[in-house]
């Protein structure tokens, strides 16, 4: 089984970019012209469409927009566009075209990460805030998901924005435990950029596909920019530089303990799903026992080495 990690962008791995530099661009989307390199998918019916926003004036649309498309008493105010044009979607079963479409998608297939360990997917993220009336709009089956699938085995959701209450009209939030519910980092319209991470170090190959769910009543939107996709070796031992200098048991019941026989380990770091450092120890010790079971990282400093070695540890 796939194991499967959740940061955001501003975390863990920001802080840690210059050691991690061994990245591969598997695909990058910034909607800003007619060169995409998506497919979408009315997955109501499994059928390629094209995009439609003939009818942006009464707000009904699906496809990539700017802010000019719209009426001055749209009140559409999306900040933090990357550039002049995102990828947007409001009111889609009204969109003649697709036939009362339920769910879209943005595709990106069969990219190639036979020499990646992890597969990053990246993408900025906003619900518009309505001045008159409820400020949010997303009702309970509203959902936008991030969906991975390895080697053509079946897709899985990795990610999920999802209203933050059961009734109607609530604010989009990020769902931390994938229960329907968004109870984690909260949507506004400023487009703010989160992140997925994904263990692909047994697959070839692996499909991406953002869906677009129960975006069906007036007012309920999403915008979306600059999606990125991308491969990376060096978050395992396998791509690591200092696997040969370093031996640790996976997966830990109690005491992680890192050796290395060729430096001394000054510290180790650990950091949980959501990107937050859980512990750190000042030593090459560490005691998991309290902590529950899943997936870490843990990041390993050596003394007279000027980078550290990042390693990913099964909590069982």
């Amino acid at each position: 089984m796939k194991k499967l990690l959740l940061f955001t962008f501003s975390t863990f791995l920001l802080s840690m970019n210059s050691e991690m530099s061994a990245q591969i661009i598997l695909a990058s989307e910034d909607f800003e012209d007619a060169t995409v390199t998506y497919t979408l998918v009315n997955e109501d019916t499994g059928s390629p469409i094209g995009e439609d926003i003939s009818e942006i004036l009464v707000e009904d649309y699906f496809g990539r927009v700017m802010l000019s498309d719209f009426q001055p008493s749209d009140d559409i105010n999306y900040s933090n566009i990357q550039g002049t044009s995102f990828f947007g979607a409001m009111d889609m079963d009204g969109i003649a075209s697709y036939g009362s479409m339920q769910t879209g998608s943005l595709n990106w297939n069969n990219l190639d990460v036979s020499t990646s360990a992890i597969a990053t997917v990246s993408a900025f993220f906003a619900e518009d805030i309505d001045t008159g009336g409820s400020p949010y709009d997303w009702d309970p089956n509203t959902q936008v998901l991030i969906q991975v699938q390895l080697d053509g085995g079946g897709y899985t959701t990795v990610f999920a924005l999802e209203s933050t209450g059961t009734g109607f009209n609530n604010q989009a939030a990020v769902d931390t435990n994938f229960d329907g519910l968004g109870d984690g980092t909260l949507i506004n319209d400023v487009l703010t950029e989160l992140m997925v991470m994904v263990d692909v170090s047994t697959a070839s190959t692996i499909d991406v596909r953002i869906t677009m769910t129960g975006l069906n009543a007036a007012g309920e939107d999403v915008a979306i920019d600059n999606v990125t996709i991308v491969g990376d070796n060096t978050l395992s031992l396998d791509g690591n530089d200092l696997k040969p200098n370093i031996s640790f048991v996976n997966p830990v019941s109690d005491i992680l303990t890192i050796n290395s026989p060729r430096y001394t380990v000054t510290s180790v770091e650990l950091y949980n799903m959501t990107g937050a450092k859980v512990t750190e120890s000042a030593s090459n010790e560490l005691n998991m026992s309290s902590y529950a079971a899943g997936i870490y990282l843990a990041k390993v400093s050596f003394l007279g080495y000027n980078r550290s070695s990042v390693v990913r540890v099964v909590k069982k």
